[in-house]
C-alpha cells in the first residue's frame, strides 16, 4: 500500500471558490502526510484566511502549498500549475466541491497498479444519485473524423455495470495518475475554457493512455454555491460566448463528428446562478 507521503493532491476551482477551506480541511484529515496543492485563481482574503486557519488547526505546516495562477484561470491552466509543482509519486486531482473519503486514493492507485494509466472513481451527486458510472464510453474513428459516445450513468432503471472497466472518458471532478503519466499527459490546453473533460479524454487517447474506472472508489460533489463569494467566477465559467468558443475549438482540434454543443448546459447553469442570487436576496 502506498503511503500518503507519496501522494500529491491538486485542489482546483471549477466554478466556485467558497468550498476551498472545507476541502483543505477534509483532505488534511483523510490523507495525513499527503501534499495538498491549492491553486489560487484569485481567492478573496476571507478564503485565504480560512485556508490558513484550516492548515494551522491541522498543524499541517508545509504539507499545504498555495500555487498562484491567473485570476479565474480555468481548470486546465490550474492543473498545469499544480502538476508542475507536485513532488509526489502520484497526483490525484480533486475539484474543490468534491467530497473524497478514506480509501479513495488507495483504490485509484490500485487501478493504476493493474495496468491503467489514469484512474477514475464512481461520482455521485450530493443527493446520492449517480453522476458518473458509465455504461457506454467509446471514442471511435469514423468517416470524416472521430465520434465520441458517452452514456454517463445507467438509464431507465438499468443497473450499474459491475467491477473495474476500461473507459474512454474521464471526469475531472476527481482522477489519479502516477506523476510519470501526468508528465506524459501534460500540458493541458489552457484555451479550453470549458469542455475540458472531453478535451483531456481525447488527449489521453492521443497519448495512448488507458483510462480505468472503478466503482470501489466513490466521491460526491455539490452544486451548491455561496453567491457572495462565487458569483463572479460562476458567471465567468458559464459564459455562453466562452462556451461556444470552447465547443468550436474542441470540434476543430479533435475532428469530432456529430458532437453536441454544451451551450444549453451553460444556460442551465446561468439559471442556477440566477436562482441562487434571488434566494440569497442579492
Amino acid at each position: 500500500m502506498t503511503s500518503n507521503d507519496e501522494l500529491s493532491i491538486a485542489l482546483l476551482a471549477r466554478d466556485k471558490m467558497s468550498p476551498v477551506p472545507s476541502a483543505v480541511e477534509m483532505l488534511l484529515d483523510v490523507y495525513p502526510g499527503a501534499e495538498v496543492l491549492v491553486v489560487d485563481i484569485g481567492h478573496p482574503e476571507s478564503i485565504r484566511s480560512a485556508i490558513d486557519a484550516a492548515v494551522a488547526a491541522a498543524d499541517a505546516g508545509e504539507r499545504v502549498r498555495v500555487i498562484e495562477a491567473a485570476r479565474f484561470a480555468n481548470t486546465n491552466a490550474a492543473w498545469n500549475a499544480a502538476m508542475t509543482a507536485a513532488t509526489g509519486s502520484y497526483l490525484m486531482t480533486v475539484e474543490n466541491d468534491v467530497a473524497v473519503g478514506p480509501g479513495v486514493a488507495e483504490e485509484l492507485i490500485g487501478v493504476v497498479s493493474r495496468g491503467y494509466d489514469v484512474a477514475v472513481p464512481r461520482i455521485l451527486e450530493q443527493d446520492g444519485s449517480l453522476h458518473f458510472d458509465p455504461v457506454v464510453s467509446r471514442i471511435d474513428e469514423v468517416e470524416g473524423g472521430v465520434h465520441s459516445k458517452l452514456v454517463r450513468r445507467p438509464e431507465d432503471g438499468q443497473p450499474p455495470l459491475d467491477g473495474d472497466r476500461r473507459i474512454a472518458h474521464l471526469e475531472k471532478h476527481c482522477f489519479l495518475t502516477s506523476m510519470e503519466t501526468a508528465r506524459r499527459l501534460a500540458p493541458f490546453d489552457e484555451q479550453m475554457h470549458c469542455r475540458t473533460d472531453i478535451d483531456v479524454s481525447m488527449q489521453c487517447r492521443a497519448r495512448d493512455l488507458r483510462i480505468g474506472f472503478t466503482p470501489d472508489a466513490q466521491v460526491s460533489f455539490s452544486r451548491n454555491l455561496d453567491v457572495a463569494v462565487d458569483r463572479d467566477l460562476f458567471a465567468h465559467r458559464w459564459d455562453t460566448q466562452a462556451t461556444e468558443f470552447a465547443n468550436r475549438r474542441l470540434v476543430e482540434k479533435w475532428h469530432l463528428v456529430d458532437y453536441r454543443s454544451s451551450v444549453a448546459f451553460a444556460l442551465k447553469m446561468q439559471a442556477h446562478l440566477a436562482a441562487s442570487v434571488e434566494a440569497a436576496g442579492l
